[in-house]
């Protein structure tokens, strides 16, 4: 999940990771970034920590289930 925009409660985000928890395996969380927000080319330098962070967090997740899906087949 990203946060689009900082700062509002236009949507509830709870709500949303708990519809969304119950049919994947996973949900992290990207915080709001203004370098995100822009829409252009990911510059990774000019990302917050903690986007970074949740970024990391995000592909170990996609990796590791590559890797259980390699071992089912």
């Amino acid at each position: 999940m990203n946060t689009a925009t900082q700062g509002t409660n236009v949507v509830k985000l709870d709500e949303i990771e708990q519809h969304f928890v119950s049919r994947v395996r996973d949900v992290v969380r990207i915080p709001y970034d203004p370098f995100l927000a822009a829409g252009s080319i990911v510059d990774w330098a000019r990302l917050s920590p903690y986007t970074k962070e949740a970024a990391r967090e995000l592909a170990a997740l996609v990796v590791e289930g590559m890797a259980e899906g390699a071992s089912v087949r």
